[in-house]
């Protein structure tokens, strides 16, 4: 396959590759994911194109990709020749010193791309810098979008999004888990993408992860990002969840305690077992737990906590579940009472 032997500045070039990053379909999402699997000496590579493609965000008619990507292949090969002594000189230089030489080929290139497709009337640099916000575990944070539109981001989660939506619509891209409040503007949707969902809504609320989207108010509709199919249209209290199993949508109902609550500082619990429990805590107060001996912890636990403590948490699961517990710094030491 070509892409084996592709250093960064190949990347930068092909054109199938920027069209992904750009413009990402289900198809080549799953292409560059099974290749990434079976080349992981390239990850490094590809993520580091994909970041000064990105960097220099803008709109690509596909109708006009092949001349645009002629466009940027002589600004390459000019590049090249005339500094080509330069090059040869300056082989050890760093990965991020050719990240950066390249990026600012790849804005000249984007420029004049631009200039080609837009009316005289229209921005012509059309350069729209992502924003990527990140939570760290026992961390959560809230975000105002461009359009007013508002976000809660759960623990160990990143939102992408950027500086300035356009005119058409509001694309956001999630890792993790988060719950959106989205301002109504009935000319552009408003689109949340996951690993494995699309939601598009005009103006809602709801709770969003990689597998599963709870309707909390407004309208919306769910499509699967691999198959091509009818979207499936939610109302209040109801939610689809993705079966990865079956690589399917399905609709059901959910309760707001155990699905929404999160975003108000209150932790559910509904016949939790210890690893269910240890995850959730590790998450959500930033912590490690290590058990102290082999027993089997066999719990079942069932409650809820009000903005509580780690400490409170813990001493209330240990009177029901029966063990004794040592909070030391970022460290929880379970062992049996």
């Amino acid at each position: 396959m070509k892409y084996n032997n592709f250093d960064l500045e190949d990347f930068l070039k092909d054109k199938h590759f920027i069209s992904w990053v750009l413009q990402p379909t289900a198809e080549s999402n799953r292409f560059w994911e099974n290749w990434l699997k079976s080349n992981p000496e390239a990850v490094l590579k590809v993520r580091k194109a994909r970041e000064i493609i990105q960097s220099a965000s803008f709109k690509v008619p596909v109708k006009n990709l092949d001349a645009k990507q002629e466009v940027l292949e002589k600004i390459m090969k000019g590049y090249t020749s005339q500094h080509s002594y330069q090059i040869n000189n300056y082989r050890n230089h760093t990965y991020l010193k050719v990240a950066a030489t390249l990026l600012i080929l790849l804005i000249a290139g984007l420029v004049i791309w631009q200039s080609a497709d837009l009316p005289e009337t229209e921005d012509k640099a059309m350069m729209v810098p992502q924003i990527v916000k990140r939570s760290e575990a026992g961390q959560k944070i809230n975000i105002t979008l461009p359009d007013g539109s508002k976000v809660v981001l759960n623990a160990l989660a990143s939102v992408t999004y950027p500086k300035e939506f356009d005119q058409e619509r509001r694309l956001i891209t999630l890792s993790g888990e988060a719950f959106f409040e989205v301002k109504e503007d009935q000319n552009r949707p408003f689109i949340v993408v996951t690993d494995n969902l699309e939601a598009r809504v005009l103006g809602t609320s709801f709770n969003i992860n990689n597998n599963s989207v709870a309707l909390l108010t407004g309208k919306l509709e769910v499509t699967n990002k691999d198959v091509q199919q009818e979207g499936i249209v939610l109302v209040p209290g109801q939610k689809v969840i993705h079966d990865n199993s079956k690589n399917s949508l399905y609709k059901t109902y959910y309760d707001y305690q155990r699905e929404i609550a999160w975003k108000d500082g209150i932790i559910y619990f509904e016949d939790a077992n210890y690893e269910e429990i240890s995850d959730t805590l590790e998450n959500w107060y930033g912590v490690t737990f290590i058990l102290q001996d082999k027993h089997n912890y066999n719990w079942s636990y069932t409650g809820m906590f009000d903005n509580a403590s780690l400490e409170e948490v813990l001493e209330r699961i240990s009177y029901l579940e029966g063990f004794d517990f040592k909070i030391t710094e970022k460290t929880v030491t379970i062992s049996k009472s």
